[in-house]
């Protein structure tokens, strides 16, 4: 290491090399490690960190959009996509384009948010108007941890079905609806991290079922509660009915702070 100046203002000058010898008790050593040229100090204890800010992202990224942590090493970034409009910020964390299965899972989710979002365009495979669906959170498939309402509108027709024993929460097209007609909707779920409350999802949507002179515009809403109080890691939206995801299908799931 060398000590000099420019006239302007004085610089220290390190030459790269190997880690030095511990130094002593409340003592660190600053160097640059010939090996990946990062500047680095060495403490008492013979503990190494990187001190040139060693937090890594993309190569590229989109103005305006939001950085958020990639993995849990704390030294990773990623694209989280762009903050929404209002108060709160929405974070897109996963998208499904399924085609010709039956069920989409999100796993694995991050328990940084307050709320999560999932924004889905639906439609089946099978011949039929539209396709139920379930939605399973934490793999528990026992119909008895579950209880729903759910209310549609259509024309100057309406329709509620509510009861216990049903995660059966939303419905995309079938079809035998008209092409390129898709269930659009979305579902929230509040203080889903929490474990001292049953988690409800709550749900509203939009499709055109059936096709001719006789299809309906229908309007669903329906509230959902999972009777647990464990915090929600793992999401699975399963076509029931019959028939897969078709073609087109786009399910996002999104974290809002």
């Amino acid at each position: 290491m060398a000590i000099g100046s420019d006239n302007k203002f004085p610089k220290v000058i390190i030459t790269e090399g190997s880690a030095p010898s511990s130094p002593s008790a409340g003592d660190q050593k600053v160097y640059i490690d010939s090996s990946d040229h990062k500047l680095k100090r060495k403490n008492s204890a013979g503990t190494v960190q990187s001190v040139d800010g060693d937090v890594a992202g993309p190569g590229s990224a989109t103005d305006g959009h939001m950085a958020v942590f990639d993995g849990a090493t704390g030294k990773l970034v990623k694209d989280g996509g762009a903050p929404s409009s209002g108060g709160a910020s929405k974070v897109l964390i996963d998208t499904q384009t399924p085609s010709g299965v039956s069920t989409i899972s999100f796993t694995s989710i991050p328990g940084t948010y307050k709320t999560l979002i999932i924004e889905f365009e639906i439609r089946g495979t099978a011949a039929q108007a539209y396709s139920q669906i379930d939605l399973i959170f934490n793999n528990d498939t026992t119909d008895a941890n579950y209880r729903k309402t759910f209310h549609q509108a259509y024309g100057t027709n309406s329709e509620s079905i509510s009861g216990a024993n049903d995660n059966s929460l939303l419905e995309g097209t079938g079809a035998n609806s008209a092409s390129g007609s898709f269930g659009v909707g979305s579902i929230r779920i509040q203080n889903y991290v929490s474990t001292a409350i049953n988690k409800v999802a709550i749900m509203k949507m939009g499709s055109r079922e059936a096709t001719g002179s006789g299809s309906e515009m229908v309007y669903h809403r329906g509230t959902m509660e999972w009777e647990s109080a464990a915090a929600i890691t793992r999401a699975d939206l399963t076509i029931t009915s019959g028939g897969n995801y078709a073609s087109g299908c786009e399910i996002r799931l999104y974290g809002e702070i």
